[in-house]
């Protein structure tokens, strides 16, 4: 069972998977990057998640990024066998959510409602609200996301405990777009917990903030948020040297210098709030990377977080945060990530 609970995500913010057509595989061990392994059958994928069964049938989501690289291999071939999404399979396109793009323009199997490609980057806005990231001149290449964006709530329970609210649908989200300068939606949550999601894109970088109508979520203890994350860099290449010239630096938020000053290689704990961060090196190639925030706006935070003794090499997250969930002061609160 242990196993079974650090394996497993729940994953709150799509509440949907898009579904490859590959057949049911055999039963076979699965093993995620902490070496905790489970036994289980491979259902489908998005390319993004994996649908594993276990042996009593019961079907669990698991993040493809927290499983070995020969378990993510493995997955990538049931798909190809299975003619995926982007090898005549229909792009997922799930009802009561953003309307997709006619060309069937999909991102990780999942059709897209905007696509802006800018200077350094290419976004992909998915049906269900969340961006891909792609960085052309990094070790991911044009195929394989560096980042996603998306906004989500939860409700912190005792023992660690968390109480997720799923998706159910997206409202007034206007029509598909190549290119938008903004893009506007309501996300509509379980139990009346609601979303105001703003992205606004320009040829360096991406802005997002959003406001919430908390519903019957917990206010003391409840997260609304938006989350960037930074995939782990390790996934596509282990080299130790490289790892060591990768930069990351973060400036404190109460405005006293630079917080942390590390490699992707280091063990690092960078929790905390920051005013913004820098990120550069060979995995990106000549694009550097810069997330901020105005620091001074006493109403919204944006910190920073990483698995406890790790390196950044295995990836790192920003969460933007609001003290009061209804603000509205989005020019203030914003959040925006430049790609140079």
């Amino acid at each position: 069972m242990t196993a079974l609970k650090n394996l497993i995500t729940v994953v709150s913010v799509c509440g949907f998977i898009g579904i490859s057509n590959a057949k049911p595989a055999e039963i076979r061990s699965w093993t995620n990057t902490k070496g905790k392994k489970i036994t289980a059958k491979y259902i489908s994928s998005d390319g993004k998640v994996a649908v594993l069964e276990s042996k009593f049938g019961k079907k669990m989501n698991v993040p493809i990024a927290t499983l070995s690289k020969a378990d993510a291999e493995y997955i990538q071939k049931q798909m190809a066998d299975g003619n995926a999404a982007g090898k005549g399979v229909k792009v997922a396109t799930p009802k009561g959510f953003l309307k997709p793009l006619p060309n069937k323009e999909h991102s990780e199997g999942m059709a897209c409602h905007a696509v802006y490609k800018g200077d350094k980057y290419v976004a992909k806005l998915m049906v269900t609200g969340g961006i891909h990231v792609y960085l052309p001149d990094s070790i991911m290449g044009e195929d394989k996301k560096a980042m996603d964006i998306f906004a989500s709530t939860h409700d912190d329970l005792p023992q660690g405990k968390r109480k997720y609210y799923p998706l159910k649908s997206i409202e007034n989200g206007g029509e598909p777009a190549v290119n938008p300068d903004k893009v506007e939606f309501t996300a509509v949550h379980i139990d009346g917990v609601k979303h105001h999601v703003v992205y606004e894109f320009t040829p360096k970088g991406i802005t997002a903030w959003m406001h919430s109508e908390v519903g019957k979520a917990t206010l003391e203890t409840s997260r609304h948020w938006i989350r960037w994350r930074m995939l782990g860099i390790k996934a596509y290449d282990q080299d130790v040297d490289m790892h060591k010239k990768m930069k990351f630096t973060k400036e404190r938020a109460d405005g006293k210098g630079k917080d942390y000053k590390v490699n992707f290689y280091e063990i690092a704990t960078i929790h905390g709030p920051a005013a913004e961060a820098k990120f550069s090196g060979p995995a990106y190639g000549k694009t550097k990377i810069k997330i901020e925030h105005d620091a001074e706006n006493e109403n919204s935070v944006l910190n920073c977080y990483n698995y406890p003794d790790t390196p950044l090499g295995n990836g790192f997250t920003f969460f933007f945060t609001q003290e009061d969930h209804t603000s509205k002061d989005h020019d203030k609160e914003k959040v925006t990530i430049t790609f140079k």
